[in-house]
């Protein structure tokens, strides 16, 4: 039994997993050198009390995750049209975020404190772009040189490619703002850059928890999930980090799910 875990997880390992790790190594070192290009002016964001803010972002954190949970237990249809499941991931994403929209206006919060700042905003669209592209280009180029083939017909017909650039994207925007411009912003506050880092990765993987639970994943499954989570939670926290802005690691993150899903990498 042993051995079959481990030759699954070295399967996987081998594969798929290094592969994303490469892209999302490239993708945030190419992060780094174009905000040596393009000119943001990155401030750290201050609160009068960070301990507070960053033990009530956590607390705000577990009522999402347990707001998470109970919408994993409502089954979709396994007749469901993609349409249909599509705007339920996009509900799902806009209703975790109202909790905090109204905690923002409660307490007089400004957007800059959720990384949505009005003077990076040409400059976060220009970098987030090509972080887009060079994601969709690197991906692009892995699949073709393991299988010399890209997207299925089917997922590539204009309408559909059309419905999962929206929904990706709004989805990501949804997590951005949420574990990165609230979250991350809070955390780094209270104990620095890096714990907050590390915290708002291992939190961005502990959300998926439910969905691992639905898709009853064995235990060498879930790990590998929750390590390639974790890394990828990692890669868009140092964008983050490097932007003050959840623009340029919402393309990111959108194009990495879009061409995930229409290209497989295993």
């Amino acid at each position: 039994m042993v051995e079959q875990y481990l030759f699954i997880l070295w399967q996987w390992i081998s594969t798929a997993f290094v592969k994303m790790l490469v892209v999302w190594c490239a993708i945030t070192l190419l992060a780094f050198l174009g905000t040596r290009v393009v000119k943001m002016r990155v401030k750290a964001i201050t609160f009068a009390s960070p301990k507070r803010e960053g033990v009530l972002s956590l607390l705000m954190m577990l009522g999402i995750l347990a707001l998470l949970f109970v919408l994993q237990l409502l089954q979709v249809p396994g007749e469901a049209s993609f349409l249909t499941r599509g705007l339920l991931l996009t509900g799902t994403s806009l209703l975790m975020c109202l909790p905090i929209g109204i905690s923002l206006k409660l307490r007089r919060q400004t957007p800059e404190t959720v990384g949505l700042s009005r003077e990076n905003l040409p400059a976060a669209l220009a970098l987030g772009t090509v972080l887009a592209l060079a994601t969709l280009a690197l991906f692009a180029a892995i699949t073709l040189l393991n299988k010399g083939a890209l997207a299925s017909k089917s997922l590539a017909t204009p309408q559909r490619l059309l419905y999962l650039i929206t929904t990706f994207t709004i989805s990501a925007l949804a997590h951005e703002f949420i574990y990165r411009g609230y979250l991350q912003t809070r955390l780094s506050a209270w104990g620095g850059k890096l714990k907050g880092l590390l915290a708002s990765a291992l939190i961005y993987a502990l959300w998926h928890w439910p969905k691992f639970l639905q898709a009853e994943f064995n235990g060498i499954t879930m790990l590998v999930q929750f390590i390639a989570l974790f890394a990828f939670g990692l890669a868009l926290g140092i964008i983050y980090n490097r932007t003050k802005s959840i623009l340029p690691a919402t393309l990111f993150h959108a194009s990495n799910d879009l061409a995930q899903t229409l290209w497989s990498l295993v």
